[in-house]
């Protein structure tokens, strides 16, 4: 349990770059407390500090937390309420996310994915915080009880949100021409990998997903 004010949290996914990320900007942050990982079968069980660590910087002291599996969906969701997590990272494939992300929803959590599968729905806010917070308001047509489902939207389409935000606000054009390329990033952490082994890697993969 963590500190006074903490909010206890949980990551779905244990050896990805955006799960691992999760876990290191949380092991020491004042408020987000992480208490459990679930991960696939090839890390259930396996404590966290054990997993390979995919990230340039170095592997932060880790608390002990065993990775849990997402077999038994119920069997889950009452262990995260024994640890009283409220909110869940999800940062899973999407054909998981489309099997539990709104069924956690359901069960009471904040679900904040990082999968396409939801961003097109109409009643989940696509949130980038510093510039359409306001659109959390769309959680109040959720159906959900006291859960939610926010997703975030595509890695590329944040920095460039982020960039032509204050350009719009303060000039007038209506139109910008936007060429992206994702290699190394787009391609997770499999593709990282075998980058660092030394492996040619010829092709870009464009920003296709939806945003």
């Amino acid at each position: 349990m963590g500190g006074a004010g903490q909010v206890n949290c949980a990551i779905l996914g244990s050896r990805g770059l955006v799960g691992q990320r999760y876990l290191q900007r949380m092991v020491n942050h004042s408020w987000l407390n992480p208490v459990s990982v679930i991960g696939s079968s090839s890390t259930v069980g396996l404590k966290i500090s054990d997993l390979p660590w995919s990230l340039d910087e170095a592997r932060p002291e880790l608390p002990e937390i065993v990775v849990k599996d997402l077999v038994d969906i119920d069997q889950l969701i009452s262990e995260l309420r024994a640890e009283k997590v409220e909110i869940i990272f999800s940062a899973i494939p999407d054909e998981v996310a489309i099997r539990v992300e709104k069924k956690l929803a359901k069960e009471g959590f904040i679900v904040i994915s990082h999968a396409l599968a939801h961003r097109m729905d109409s009643d989940v806010p696509l949130v980038i915080p510093t510039i359409n917070s306001d659109h959390l308001t769309l959680l109040e047509s959720q159906n959900y009880g006291t859960g939610y489902l926010i997703s975030c939207s595509n890695c590329m389409v944040v920095p460039i949100a982020l960039t032509l935000h204050p350009l719009i606000s303060n000039f007038d054009f209506s139109s910008v021409n936007i060429v992206t390329e994702q290699s190394l990033s787009g391609g997770g952490r499999g593709l990282l990998t075998k980058g660092r082994m030394g492996m040619s890697i010829n092709s870009a993969i464009p920003a296709s997903q939806k945003v």
